[in-house]
């Protein structure tokens, strides 16, 4: 009893002295003279905790804050500094310009050390380990080198949509599926059918689980990191209990599929597949185990998740715009015609569909806050400070709603990606990424090849096979696609949707070249 009366007192003293010691730098920070620039501007920020809570819907509120404040935007958490960058001109200069000292990622206590995620491609944080998973990533998902894969893509696309034409009602469940095959299939080798449901469940739900681990201000140990120290039980460490159960879910998610290949391996029966192939050159390192591990992983658990998304706010952008549904549908007809299937080899001869893939990007990206980036040094940007160990961060959503880079911004149009031959514009690429929200410098998404094939195999399947309808009964004006208002995946939860055969022979040409 004395003991622990002790110890009370002993804490209560601590916590008293901190917050004085903590008062007093804030107050000396503001009345010390400085030869630095200052921060960005920002909200002001409740004394010692911060700007701590984040907006009930971040779209809104954010622009708001960039209307008010400008381009870069400067919250206090905790004392640590997390800077919005509102534009196009910030996010070049500073993460694309300024890679090498903006790279860095953030040591999350209940992230990396907790729930075990510092290995993940998007988190880790060592250069010489990062180098290494871009340079594999870059020689299998290229350009050229990601063509590998059309087969898979087109199949399982395929087999999406006669399922949309069969079982519409089901859509949503039918696109997670899809996605998540071709990112089984590509990283493993295996069928995802064949694998236990419960790990399915767990890999569907692993993308959300990141983004919510990641978010800034998400969990107070990441703030204040003696909190790991307290015994579990103890006030405030609940934490700790979630923690355990996250962790026993991600390391069955990495580890199972990838301990398989490896048991196929060695019995001579593993199918082709990037983990096989790493495997077959590996000499055995513990870093070989890691890089090969954790980027197969990533493939899947994040490259599904993303694809999946994309694919639900393509279908709810054609019900908003039959216009460019039809329009997409007169070019399929007059290039592929209707004795065939189009295939992503057909992208050249097919602008205005392709240009769809980058507008349905843009228009509902699907990650509308990037992950924060770290500085490792101190940089100045248009005379503000942005200093080191600030976390920085591009608003994806406000970029792709610039009016000024893209007139009408909230209209779905297809033709900002063409010049006026109709044939792809020569903007398109330079507009890619701040639009299609694929990361920026040495943390953009080598897999974003991968991902817009996909995509473009399901533009191309589902308008050359469907016609995609507001059901009976609703309108745009009821359509309420259910978008999340916390940084999250960006995908609709769940809303009505009508396909339909758009000729007789559709369906059975499907389910024919899925059975070739």
């Amino acid at each position: 009893m004395s003991a622990m009366l002790t110890f009370q007192i002993s804490w209560g003293t601590v916590v008293e002295a901190a917050a004085v010691a903590a008062v007093m730098l804030v107050l000396w920070r503001q009345v010390r003279p400085s030869s630095r620039p200052p921060l960005p501007p920002g909200p002001r920020p409740i004394p010692l905790i911060g700007n701590l809570s984040l907006p009930k819907d971040y779209r809104v509120t954010f622009r708001e804050l960039a209307d008010k404040y400008g381009e870069v935007v400067n919250f206090c958490i905790f004392g640590k500094n997390l800077i919005l960058l509102n534009s196009k001109r910030a996010v070049t200069e500073l993460l694309e310009k300024r890679a090498t000292t903006s790279f860095g990622r953030q040591k999350l206590v209940m992230a990396h050390e907790l729930v075990g995620l510092k290995y993940m491609f998007s988190q880790v944080s060592d250069p010489v380990l990062h180098r290494q998973y871009r340079r594999v990533f870059s020689a299998v998902f290229g350009p050229r080198p990601s063509r590998a894969f059309w087969d898979i893509q087109t199949l399982q696309i395929r087999k999406l949509t006669a399922k949309l034409l069969t079982s519409t009602s089901e859509y949503s469940a039918h696109i997670d599926k899809a996605t998540a095959a071709i990112s089984f299939l590509i990283a493993y080798g295996k069928d995802l059918d064949q694998e236990d449901p419960s790990l399915v469940k767990k890999i569907h739900g692993f993308m959300g689980l990141l983004m919510r681990l990641q978010a800034p201000g998400a969990f107070l140990v990441d703030l204040i990191p003696g909190l790991q120290k307290l015994p579990e039980g103890w006030p405030g460490t609940k934490f700790k209990q979630q923690a355990k159960v996250w962790r026993k879910e991600v390391d069955e998610v990495m580890d199972v599929p990838y301990q398989s290949v490896k048991q196929d391996m060695a019995s001579g029966k593993a199918d082709p597949s990037y983990t096989l192939s790493l495997l077959e050159g590996a000499d055995g390192k513990d870093t070989d185990e890691i890089v090969i591990k954790w980027t197969a992983g990533a493939i899947f658990n994040a490259g599904s998740d993303t694809t999946a998304a994309s694919i639900h706010n393509f279908l709810y952008a054609m019900m908003m715009f039959p216009q460019v549904q039809a329009k997409a549908q007169q070019e399929l007809d007059a290039v592929i015609g209707r004795d065939r299937l189009p295939t992503i080899e057909d992208r050249d001869k097919l602008p205005y569909c392709w240009a769809m893939t980058q507008e349905s990007l843009r228009w509902q990206p699907v990650a509308p806050l990037a992950l924060p980036h770290l500085m490792l040094a101190d940089e100045i940007y248009e005379g503000y400070l942005i200093p080191k160990g600030a976390m920085i961060m591009a608003n994806v959503w406000l970029l792709a709603r610039e009016e000024r880079e893209f007139p009408a911004a909230a209209e779905f149009q297809p033709e900002r990606y063409l010049s006026k031959d109709a044939k792809p514009s020569e903007d398109a690429e330079q507009t890619r990424g701040p639009s299609f929200g694929f990361g920026f410098g040495r943390r953009a998404c080598p897999g974003s090849y991968l991902a817009e094939d996909s995509l473009f195999a399901a533009v191309v399947t589902i308008l050359w096979s469907s016609i995609v309808s507001i059901p009976a009964g609703y309108s745009k004006e009821t359509l309420d696609p259910g978008y999340p208002k916390k940084p999250a995946v960006h995908r609709p939860v769940q809303f009505p949707i009508d396909v339909k055969r758009r000729f007789p022979t559709a369906l059975e040409m499907l389910k024919q070249s899925i059975h070739e």
